[in-house]
């Protein structure tokens, strides 16, 4: 049976991983080492790659809960046709 991890488990995964990355990243020769399971990659791809969705994500986690998913909303009002916030 799957598990669900709870909001301060799921912190900690993520900042484990975060941590255990960073190790990886400056024991490395440098930035232009190759990524062997991204072919065509050096770590510099990765490192921005990554980078970018952790920033993302910071943010979406930042802004805190919404009272919906984006639209809901908009999709309502549609389907009864009235207009959204009326």
């Amino acid at each position: 049976m799957e598990k669900n991890l709870e909001f301060p488990d799921l912190l900690r995964l993520i900042d484990e991983r975060s941590t255990a990355f960073r190790a990886a990243v400056a024991a490395a020769p440098g930035l232009d080492a190759q990524v062997p399971t991204c072919p065509g990659w050096t770590l510099f791809d990765l490192v921005k790659h990554l980078g970018g969705g952790d920033r993302f994500w910071a943010a979406i986690v930042g802004a805190g809960p919404a009272d919906g998913p984006p639209g809901r909303g908009r999709r309502r009002a549609r389907r009864s046709g009235t207009a959204a916030g009326a």
